[in-house]
Protein backbone atom coordinates (compact mmCIF):
# COMPACT_ATOMS: atom_id res chain seq x y z
CA UNK A 1 0.00 0.00 0.00
CA UNK A 2 1.33 3.29 -1.03
CA UNK A 3 1.99 5.81 2.20
CA UNK A 4 0.31 8.99 1.86
CA UNK A 5 2.41 11.56 0.65
CA UNK A 6 2.95 14.43 3.32
CA UNK A 7 4.28 17.58 2.25
CA UNK A 8 7.24 19.27 4.05
CA UNK A 9 7.31 22.59 5.22
CA UNK A 10 9.50 24.92 2.61
CA UNK A 11 12.71 25.92 4.40
CA UNK A 12 14.05 29.51 4.03
CA UNK A 13 16.67 27.79 0.78
CA UNK A 14 13.14 26.42 -0.75
CA UNK A 15 11.28 30.04 -0.70
CA UNK A 16 11.31 32.29 -3.75
CA UNK A 17 13.38 35.13 -4.04
CA UNK A 18 11.12 37.23 -3.12
CA UNK A 19 9.93 35.87 0.05
CA UNK A 20 13.75 35.49 1.19
CA UNK A 21 14.35 39.35 0.39
CA UNK A 22 11.01 40.47 2.44
CA UNK A 23 11.77 37.70 5.43
CA UNK A 24 15.40 39.25 5.20
CA UNK A 25 14.50 42.94 5.26
CA UNK A 26 12.31 42.33 8.01
CA UNK A 27 14.50 40.53 9.60
CA UNK A 28 17.31 42.84 9.38
CA UNK A 29 14.70 45.75 10.31
CA UNK A 30 14.65 44.17 14.12
CA UNK A 31 18.03 44.49 14.41
CA UNK A 32 19.14 47.63 16.71
CA UNK A 33 22.69 48.52 15.18
CA UNK A 34 21.53 48.82 11.84
CA UNK A 35 20.95 52.72 11.88
CA UNK A 36 18.92 54.53 8.88
CA UNK A 37 19.99 57.72 8.48
CA UNK A 38 18.25 60.65 6.76
CA UNK A 39 21.58 61.11 4.70
CA UNK A 40 20.92 57.77 2.70
CA UNK A 41 17.61 58.21 2.86
CA UNK A 42 18.00 61.48 0.80
CA UNK A 43 20.33 60.03 -1.41
CA UNK A 44 18.08 57.49 -2.22
CA UNK A 45 20.23 54.52 -0.91
CA UNK A 46 17.90 51.49 -2.19
CA UNK A 47 18.99 48.98 1.17
CA UNK A 48 17.89 52.30 3.55
CA UNK A 49 14.48 52.36 1.92
CA UNK A 50 13.48 49.42 2.24
CA UNK A 51 14.50 48.98 6.07
CA UNK A 52 12.90 52.67 6.48
CA UNK A 53 9.78 51.06 5.05
CA UNK A 54 9.90 48.13 6.42
CA UNK A 55 10.20 49.78 10.34
CA UNK A 56 7.63 51.90 9.23
CA UNK A 57 5.16 49.25 8.59
CA UNK A 58 6.14 47.07 11.75
CA UNK A 59 5.93 50.13 14.23
CA UNK A 60 2.71 50.72 12.35
CA UNK A 61 1.35 47.22 13.68
CA UNK A 62 3.04 47.51 16.97
CA UNK A 63 1.24 50.64 17.21
CA UNK A 64 -1.92 49.53 16.32
CA UNK A 65 -1.53 46.93 18.80
CA UNK A 66 -1.17 49.47 21.82
CA UNK A 67 -3.62 51.00 20.97
CA UNK A 68 -6.25 48.35 19.88
CA UNK A 69 -8.38 48.83 23.11
CA UNK A 70 -9.81 52.68 22.34
CA UNK A 71 -11.02 51.32 18.64
CA UNK A 72 -12.62 48.48 20.54
CA UNK A 73 -14.27 50.48 23.33
CA UNK A 74 -15.74 52.65 20.40
CA UNK A 75 -17.77 49.28 19.98
CA UNK A 76 -17.85 48.64 23.04
CA UNK A 77 -18.94 51.30 24.41
CA UNK A 78 -22.96 51.06 24.26
CA UNK A 79 -22.53 48.00 26.48
CA UNK A 80 -21.84 49.67 29.81
CA UNK A 81 -24.70 51.75 30.10
CA UNK A 82 -27.65 50.78 32.49
CA UNK A 83 -30.10 49.59 29.89
CA UNK A 84 -27.56 46.71 29.20
CA UNK A 85 -28.38 43.51 30.84
CA UNK A 86 -25.45 43.10 33.05
CA UNK A 87 -24.45 40.30 31.39
CA UNK A 88 -23.20 42.41 28.51
CA UNK A 89 -21.45 44.50 30.93
CA UNK A 90 -19.68 42.01 32.00
CA UNK A 91 -18.37 40.53 28.34
CA UNK A 92 -17.52 43.77 27.36
CA UNK A 93 -15.74 44.30 30.15
CA UNK A 94 -13.52 41.27 29.73
CA UNK A 95 -13.06 42.02 26.54
CA UNK A 96 -11.56 45.55 27.15
CA UNK A 97 -9.35 43.69 29.78
CA UNK A 98 -7.42 41.11 27.31
CA UNK A 99 -7.01 44.33 24.87
CA UNK A 100 -5.59 45.93 27.43
CA UNK A 101 -3.22 43.33 28.42
CA UNK A 102 -2.14 42.78 25.22
CA UNK A 103 -1.67 46.40 25.09
CA UNK A 104 0.65 46.30 28.28
CA UNK A 105 2.41 43.06 26.36
CA UNK A 106 3.18 45.07 23.30
CA UNK A 107 4.99 47.48 25.42
CA UNK A 108 6.78 45.20 27.54
CA UNK A 109 8.01 43.33 23.93
CA UNK A 110 8.58 46.23 21.35
CA UNK A 111 11.93 45.68 19.98
CA UNK A 112 14.49 48.43 20.18
CA UNK A 113 15.13 49.19 16.69
CA UNK A 114 11.12 50.00 16.31
CA UNK A 115 11.25 52.35 19.46
CA UNK A 116 10.90 55.52 17.51
CA UNK A 117 8.38 54.42 14.69
CA UNK A 118 6.07 52.57 17.24
CA UNK A 119 5.68 55.74 19.21
CA UNK A 120 4.76 57.76 15.58
CA UNK A 121 2.00 55.55 14.97
CA UNK A 122 1.11 55.07 18.72
CA UNK A 123 0.92 59.00 18.87
CA UNK A 124 -1.10 58.88 16.01
CA UNK A 125 -3.88 56.30 16.80
CA UNK A 126 -4.67 57.78 19.71
CA UNK A 127 -4.31 61.56 19.39
CA UNK A 128 -4.98 61.83 15.41
CA UNK A 129 -8.08 64.00 16.06
CA UNK A 130 -6.44 67.26 17.89
CA UNK A 131 -5.33 68.39 14.06
CA UNK A 132 -9.25 67.55 12.85
CA UNK A 133 -10.00 71.03 14.62
CA UNK A 134 -7.90 73.03 12.18
CA UNK A 135 -10.99 72.34 9.67
CA UNK A 136 -12.59 75.34 10.79
CA UNK A 137 -9.88 77.79 10.84
CA UNK A 138 -8.33 79.65 8.05
CA UNK A 139 -5.43 77.39 7.40
CA UNK A 140 -7.32 73.51 7.15
CA UNK A 141 -4.09 72.76 4.81
CA UNK A 142 -1.83 72.44 8.37
CA UNK A 143 -3.62 69.48 9.48
CA UNK A 144 -1.11 66.62 8.08
CA UNK A 145 1.52 69.04 10.12
CA UNK A 146 -0.24 68.44 12.82
CA UNK A 147 -0.71 64.81 12.38
CA UNK A 148 3.39 64.91 11.70
CA UNK A 149 3.70 66.72 14.61
CA UNK A 150 2.06 64.76 17.25
CA UNK A 151 3.97 61.82 15.48
CA UNK A 152 6.78 62.82 16.01
CA UNK A 153 6.40 64.31 19.32
CA UNK A 154 5.54 60.92 21.11
CA UNK A 155 8.36 59.47 18.64
CA UNK A 156 10.77 61.33 20.60
CA UNK A 157 9.09 60.30 24.04
CA UNK A 158 8.82 56.72 23.20
CA UNK A 159 12.30 56.48 21.79
CA UNK A 160 13.42 57.73 25.30
CA UNK A 161 10.94 55.45 27.11
CA UNK A 162 11.90 52.25 25.37
CA UNK A 163 15.76 52.92 25.32
CA UNK A 164 16.88 49.83 26.65
CA UNK A 165 14.67 46.63 26.67
CA UNK A 166 14.77 45.47 30.63
CA UNK A 167 11.39 45.06 31.68
CA UNK A 168 11.87 47.01 34.59
CA UNK A 169 13.22 50.13 33.17
CA UNK A 170 9.80 49.83 30.37
CA UNK A 171 7.92 49.29 33.47
CA UNK A 172 8.68 52.53 35.32
CA UNK A 173 9.32 54.50 32.43
CA UNK A 174 5.68 53.73 31.36
CA UNK A 175 4.69 55.11 34.89
CA UNK A 176 6.87 58.25 34.10
CA UNK A 177 5.32 58.90 30.46
CA UNK A 178 1.64 58.97 32.65
CA UNK A 179 2.88 62.39 34.27
CA UNK A 180 4.31 64.01 31.30
CA UNK A 181 2.42 66.24 29.57
CA UNK A 182 4.11 67.66 26.13
CA UNK A 183 2.64 71.29 25.69
CA UNK A 184 0.06 70.86 28.98
CA UNK A 185 -1.86 67.89 27.19
CA UNK A 186 -2.19 64.96 29.51
CA UNK A 187 -4.55 62.70 27.95
CA UNK A 188 -1.81 59.99 27.69
CA UNK A 189 -2.44 58.36 31.18
CA UNK A 190 -1.84 54.63 31.06
CA UNK A 191 -3.66 53.64 34.31
CA UNK A 192 -6.81 55.17 32.79
CA UNK A 193 -7.03 53.07 30.09
CA UNK A 194 -8.24 50.39 32.44
CA UNK A 195 -11.13 52.49 33.15
CA UNK A 196 -13.70 50.17 31.39
CA UNK A 197 -11.75 47.18 33.17
CA UNK A 198 -12.08 44.51 35.93
CA UNK A 199 -8.36 45.94 37.18
CA UNK A 200 -8.32 48.56 38.99
CA UNK A 201 -7.21 52.41 37.92
CA UNK A 202 -4.86 53.42 41.42
CA UNK A 203 -1.03 53.67 40.32
CA UNK A 204 -0.46 50.25 42.69
CA UNK A 205 -2.43 48.19 41.37
CA UNK A 206 -1.20 49.62 37.48
CA UNK A 207 2.01 48.86 38.86
CA UNK A 208 1.10 45.15 40.01
CA UNK A 209 -0.39 44.11 36.18
CA UNK A 210 2.85 45.32 34.40
CA UNK A 211 5.12 43.39 36.74
CA UNK A 212 2.71 40.49 35.97
CA UNK A 213 2.68 40.80 32.70
CA UNK A 214 6.32 41.20 32.22
CA UNK A 215 6.73 37.85 34.75
CA UNK A 216 4.38 36.00 32.42
CA UNK A 217 5.86 37.19 29.06
CA UNK A 218 8.31 34.50 27.44
CA UNK A 219 11.80 35.22 28.39
CA UNK A 220 14.89 33.25 29.41
CA UNK A 221 14.66 32.00 32.34
CA UNK A 222 10.94 31.05 32.38
CA UNK A 223 10.16 29.02 35.62
CA UNK A 224 6.62 27.61 37.50
CA UNK A 225 7.20 29.96 40.22
CA UNK A 226 7.70 32.90 37.58
CA UNK A 227 4.09 32.01 36.34
CA UNK A 228 2.70 31.48 39.45
CA UNK A 229 4.04 34.57 40.95
CA UNK A 230 2.82 36.27 37.47
CA UNK A 231 -0.57 35.18 37.97
CA UNK A 232 -0.79 36.71 41.52
CA UNK A 233 0.58 40.16 40.70
CA UNK A 234 -2.34 40.25 38.02
CA UNK A 235 -5.17 38.92 40.71
CA UNK A 236 -3.37 42.17 42.46
CA UNK A 237 -4.30 44.39 39.92
CA UNK A 238 -7.99 43.45 39.67
CA UNK A 239 -10.45 45.51 41.31
CA UNK A 240 -12.36 42.96 43.53
CA UNK A 241 -14.28 46.11 44.79
CA UNK A 242 -16.32 46.72 41.51
CA UNK A 243 -19.39 46.14 41.38
CA UNK A 244 -22.89 47.52 40.03
CA UNK A 245 -23.40 51.42 40.98
CA UNK A 246 -27.46 52.15 40.81
CA UNK A 247 -27.90 55.28 39.46
CA UNK A 248 -29.02 58.33 41.30
CA UNK A 249 -32.98 58.37 40.99
CA UNK A 250 -32.54 62.23 42.06
CA UNK A 251 -30.27 62.82 39.11
CA UNK A 252 -31.99 61.20 36.80
CA UNK A 253 -35.68 62.29 37.64
CA UNK A 254 -34.63 65.84 38.55
CA UNK A 255 -31.87 67.11 35.84
CA UNK A 256 -31.91 67.09 32.58
CA UNK A 257 -28.56 66.58 30.71
CA UNK A 258 -28.74 68.60 27.21
CA UNK A 259 -27.38 66.97 24.27
CA UNK A 260 -27.07 68.83 21.27
CA UNK A 261 -25.97 68.15 17.89
CA UNK A 262 -24.65 71.44 16.30
CA UNK A 263 -21.88 71.46 13.24
CA UNK A 264 -18.81 73.13 14.24
CA UNK A 265 -19.08 75.10 10.89
CA UNK A 266 -22.68 76.58 11.66
CA UNK A 267 -22.38 77.32 15.15
CA UNK A 268 -20.47 80.17 15.19
CA UNK A 269 -22.50 82.06 12.12
CA UNK A 270 -24.62 84.73 12.80
CA UNK A 271 -27.99 83.38 11.11
CA UNK A 272 -27.68 80.36 12.79
CA UNK A 273 -27.81 82.39 16.52
CA UNK A 274 -31.21 83.01 16.98
CA UNK A 275 -32.25 79.70 15.97
CA UNK A 276 -29.80 78.74 18.35
CA UNK A 277 -31.17 80.67 21.65
CA UNK A 278 -34.78 79.99 20.48
CA UNK A 279 -33.47 76.30 20.89
CA UNK A 280 -32.45 76.90 24.33
CA UNK A 281 -35.40 78.90 26.01
CA UNK A 282 -37.60 75.94 24.68
CA UNK A 283 -35.50 73.21 25.60
CA UNK A 284 -35.62 74.64 29.07
CA UNK A 285 -39.65 75.04 28.87
CA UNK A 286 -39.65 70.92 27.83
CA UNK A 287 -37.42 70.25 31.03
CA UNK A 288 -40.19 72.36 33.14
CA UNK A 289 -42.84 70.94 31.77
CA UNK A 290 -41.05 67.45 32.17
CA UNK A 291 -40.74 68.75 36.14
CA UNK A 292 -36.95 68.82 35.84
CA UNK A 293 -35.34 70.70 38.93
CA UNK A 294 -31.91 71.10 36.99
CA UNK A 295 -30.96 71.77 33.47
CA UNK A 296 -27.17 71.83 32.11
CA UNK A 297 -26.72 72.67 28.41
CA UNK A 298 -23.07 72.03 26.85
CA UNK A 299 -20.19 74.19 26.30
CA UNK A 300 -20.37 77.96 24.59
CA UNK A 301 -24.61 76.77 23.62
CA UNK A 302 -24.94 80.29 23.68
CA UNK A 303 -21.47 81.68 21.33
CA UNK A 304 -21.26 85.03 22.50
CA UNK A 305 -20.17 87.49 25.40
CA UNK A 306 -23.45 86.64 27.54
CA UNK A 307 -22.52 89.41 30.06
CA UNK A 308 -22.01 91.60 27.50
CA UNK A 309 -23.76 95.43 27.68
CA UNK A 310 -25.29 95.18 23.96
CA UNK A 311 -29.28 94.34 23.11
CA UNK A 312 -29.29 90.95 22.42
CA UNK A 313 -27.30 89.68 24.92
CA UNK A 314 -29.26 91.60 28.01
CA UNK A 315 -32.10 90.31 26.61
CA UNK A 316 -31.52 86.49 26.39
CA UNK A 317 -29.96 87.27 29.98
CA UNK A 318 -32.81 88.29 31.17
CA UNK A 319 -35.59 85.63 29.77
CA UNK A 320 -32.49 83.49 31.54
CA UNK A 321 -32.89 84.47 34.77
CA UNK A 322 -36.63 84.91 34.70
CA UNK A 323 -36.87 81.03 34.02
CA UNK A 324 -34.49 80.28 36.18
CA UNK A 325 -37.40 81.26 39.17
CA UNK A 326 -38.64 77.68 37.68
CA UNK A 327 -35.46 76.04 37.30
CA UNK A 328 -32.18 75.99 37.73
CA UNK A 329 -30.08 76.95 34.22
CA UNK A 330 -26.45 75.44 33.47
CA UNK A 331 -25.00 76.88 30.51
CA UNK A 332 -21.82 77.59 28.65
CA UNK A 333 -20.75 81.09 26.98
CA UNK A 334 -17.89 83.75 26.74
CA UNK A 335 -18.36 86.55 29.50
CA UNK A 336 -15.75 89.54 29.64
CA UNK A 337 -14.30 90.13 33.43
CA UNK A 338 -11.83 93.17 33.90
CA UNK A 339 -11.30 93.59 30.07
CA UNK A 340 -10.27 89.83 30.35
CA UNK A 341 -12.34 87.28 27.90
CA UNK A 342 -13.11 83.54 29.47
CA UNK A 343 -14.79 80.55 28.67
CA UNK A 344 -17.22 80.24 31.29
CA UNK A 345 -20.22 78.21 32.93
CA UNK A 346 -23.36 80.58 34.07
CA UNK A 347 -25.52 78.97 36.40
CA UNK A 348 -28.77 81.22 36.88
CA UNK A 349 -31.00 80.07 39.93
CA UNK A 350 -33.78 82.35 42.28
CA UNK A 351 -33.11 84.96 39.41
CA UNK A 352 -29.65 85.43 40.47
CA UNK A 353 -26.55 84.95 38.05
CA UNK A 354 -23.42 83.25 38.98
CA UNK A 355 -20.39 83.13 36.33
CA UNK A 356 -17.29 80.55 37.00
CA UNK A 357 -14.13 80.46 34.45
CA UNK A 358 -12.27 77.89 33.24
CA UNK A 359 -9.26 77.12 34.98
CA UNK A 360 -6.90 74.82 32.65
CA UNK A 361 -7.39 76.09 29.23
CA UNK A 362 -6.89 73.07 26.58
CA UNK A 363 -3.18 73.77 24.97
CA UNK A 364 -3.56 75.23 21.54
CA UNK A 365 -7.08 75.83 21.11
CA UNK A 366 -7.18 78.40 23.77
CA UNK A 367 -4.02 79.11 24.78
CA UNK A 368 -0.91 78.63 23.26
CA UNK A 369 1.85 77.23 25.26
CA UNK A 370 5.31 79.28 23.63
CA UNK A 371 6.72 81.82 25.08
CA UNK A 372 4.97 85.66 24.19
CA UNK A 373 7.78 86.93 22.00
CA UNK A 374 5.79 83.33 20.14
CA UNK A 375 2.66 83.02 21.41
CA UNK A 376 1.19 86.59 20.82
CA UNK A 377 2.04 86.74 17.11
CA UNK A 378 0.31 83.33 16.57
CA UNK A 379 -2.96 84.93 18.56
CA UNK A 380 -2.93 87.18 16.57
CA UNK A 381 -3.04 85.25 13.16
CA UNK A 382 -5.34 82.20 14.69
CA UNK A 383 -7.61 83.76 16.86
CA UNK A 384 -7.26 87.62 15.61
CA UNK A 385 -6.61 88.36 19.32
CA UNK A 386 -3.34 90.13 21.17
CA UNK A 387 -3.66 87.61 23.81
CA UNK A 388 -5.63 84.35 24.27
CA UNK A 389 -8.30 83.65 27.01
CA UNK A 390 -7.82 84.17 30.33
CA UNK A 391 -8.13 81.45 33.12
CA UNK A 392 -9.38 80.94 36.34
CA UNK A 393 -7.08 80.16 39.58
CA UNK A 394 -8.55 76.88 41.59
CA UNK A 395 -11.22 74.76 40.51
CA UNK A 396 -14.51 76.65 41.22
CA UNK A 397 -18.06 74.97 42.66
CA UNK A 398 -21.39 76.02 42.99
CA UNK A 399 -24.35 75.07 45.42
CA UNK A 400 -27.70 73.89 43.44
CA UNK A 401 -30.46 72.10 44.89
CA UNK A 402 -28.68 71.82 48.18
CA UNK A 403 -26.03 70.27 46.91
CA UNK A 404 -21.99 71.12 46.56
CA UNK A 405 -21.08 70.65 42.59
CA UNK A 406 -17.69 71.09 40.85
CA UNK A 407 -17.53 72.78 37.72
CA UNK A 408 -15.66 71.45 34.77
CA UNK A 409 -15.48 72.94 31.33
CA UNK A 410 -14.69 70.19 28.27
CA UNK A 411 -10.35 69.38 28.70
CA UNK A 412 -10.32 70.67 31.80
CA UNK A 413 -12.71 67.85 33.34
CA UNK A 414 -9.76 65.74 31.99
CA UNK A 415 -7.31 66.60 34.55
CA UNK A 416 -6.46 65.98 37.57
CA UNK A 417 -6.18 69.61 39.27
CA UNK A 418 -9.91 69.55 38.79
CA UNK A 419 -10.62 66.63 41.45
CA UNK A 420 -8.64 68.22 44.09
CA UNK A 421 -10.35 67.55 47.33
CA UNK A 422 -12.37 64.62 45.75
CA UNK A 423 -15.56 66.29 44.68
CA UNK A 424 -18.50 64.16 44.86
CA UNK A 425 -20.72 65.74 42.29
CA UNK A 426 -18.87 67.04 39.08
CA UNK A 427 -20.65 69.26 36.45
CA UNK A 428 -19.28 68.91 33.48
CA UNK A 429 -19.99 70.75 29.52
CA UNK A 430 -18.14 70.18 26.58
CA UNK A 431 -18.16 70.96 22.78
CA UNK A 432 -16.83 67.78 20.92
CA UNK A 433 -17.70 69.15 17.48
CA UNK A 434 -14.23 70.35 16.60
CA UNK A 435 -13.22 66.80 16.51
CA UNK A 436 -16.33 65.22 15.31
CA UNK A 437 -16.16 62.40 13.90
CA UNK A 438 -13.31 60.98 15.45
CA UNK A 439 -12.61 58.51 18.75
CA UNK A 440 -11.79 61.72 20.59
CA UNK A 441 -14.84 61.47 22.69
CA UNK A 442 -14.56 57.76 23.61
CA UNK A 443 -11.24 58.81 25.24
CA UNK A 444 -12.84 61.31 27.03
CA UNK A 445 -14.92 59.16 28.51
CA UNK A 446 -12.51 56.78 29.35
CA UNK A 447 -10.60 59.17 31.34
CA UNK A 448 -14.10 60.73 32.64
CA UNK A 449 -14.45 57.17 33.85
CA UNK A 450 -10.82 56.89 35.02
CA UNK A 451 -11.35 60.30 37.61
CA UNK A 452 -14.44 59.14 38.41
CA UNK A 453 -13.03 55.65 40.29
CA UNK A 454 -10.41 56.80 41.21
CA UNK A 455 -11.90 59.92 43.10
CA UNK A 456 -15.56 58.51 43.86
CA UNK A 457 -16.79 61.37 41.96
CA UNK A 458 -19.94 61.28 39.56
CA UNK A 459 -19.81 62.91 36.78
CA UNK A 460 -22.60 64.89 34.52
CA UNK A 461 -21.54 65.33 31.24
CA UNK A 462 -23.62 67.93 28.80
CA UNK A 463 -21.89 67.51 25.50
CA UNK A 464 -22.38 68.79 21.67
CA UNK A 465 -21.75 66.42 18.98
CA UNK A 466 -21.62 63.38 21.25
CA UNK A 467 -23.41 61.39 24.12
CA UNK A 468 -24.28 63.34 27.13
CA UNK A 469 -25.37 60.79 30.53
CA UNK A 470 -24.11 60.47 34.24
CA UNK A 471 -20.89 58.67 34.65
CA UNK A 472 -20.99 56.50 37.19
CA UNK A 473 -17.93 55.95 40.18
CA UNK A 474 -17.69 52.58 39.96
CA UNK A 475 -17.16 50.22 36.96
CA UNK A 476 -20.71 49.49 35.87
CA UNK A 477 -23.83 51.92 36.25
CA UNK A 478 -22.91 54.68 33.32
CA UNK A 479 -26.30 56.56 32.34
CA UNK A 480 -25.63 57.59 29.17
CA UNK A 481 -28.47 59.75 27.51
CA UNK A 482 -29.17 63.17 26.72
CA UNK A 483 -31.75 65.20 27.31
CA UNK A 484 -32.21 66.48 23.38
CA UNK A 485 -32.02 70.36 22.53
CA UNK A 486 -35.13 71.25 21.13
CA UNK A 487 -35.20 71.88 16.90
CA UNK A 488 -37.62 73.60 14.96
Amino acid sequence: MKKPHHKKPLSNANKSPHQNIALSIFSLALEPHIVVTCRKLVWFDCFSWRLFLARLWLGFWFGFGFCAWIYGFVWLAPLFETTQGMLAQICATFVMSVLLLLALSVWLLIPKALKGYFGFFAGLFLFYWVGLSFRYSAFPFLIPFVWLGVGFVYAILFYVALFFTARIYRILSLLVLGVIAPFGFDWFVPQAFFAYSIFGVTVWQFLALLCGIALLLPSSNTSKQRIVFGVVMLCVGIDFGTKYAPPDPFLEDQIALVQSNIPQDLKWQENTLQYTIESVFDTIDSAIAHSKQMIIFPETILPFILNSENPLEQSVQQKLLTLSKDIVIVLGAFSEQNLAFHNSTYIFANAKMQILNKVILAPFGERIPLPDFLAKPLYKVFFGLEEGLASANVPQNFTALGRLWRNAICYEGTSRKLYTGAPPYLVMISNNGWFHPSIEPYLQRVLLKYYARLYGTTILHAVNRSDSGIIAPLLFGDKIEGFMLATH
